[in-house]
């Protein structure tokens, strides 16, 4: 995963699923670690699968946490879309 419309389809399947609080929150917490925050991520999705996690889901996500400027990118498409807190 590493081009502009894989990225999308993990966009739109955060929002389609009304994760995108949970997706900014797991982006601010992996982001500083980069590509061990993707290592983390590759690690952890054969249990999050268990839990129902789509396994194309994590991947997108441990795959945009090893490019900061598209992680970036998808951080501020998935913040566009989160409800206002006031």
């Amino acid at each position: 995963m590493g081009s502009y419309e894989d990225h999308q389809a993990l966009i739109d399947s955060i929002k389609a699923r009304g994760w995108s609080s949970i997706a900014i929150t797991l982006i601010d917490a992996l982001a500083p670690l980069g590509i061990i925050g993707a290592q983390m991520v590759y690690i952890a999705q054969p249990a999050a699968r268990a839990f129902g996690v789509p396994g194309d889901l994590l991947a997108g996500l441990a795959g945009a946490l090893e490019h900061p400027d598209e992680l970036a990118r998808i951080r501020a498409e998935l913040d566009d879309e989160s409800p206002d807190q006031s």
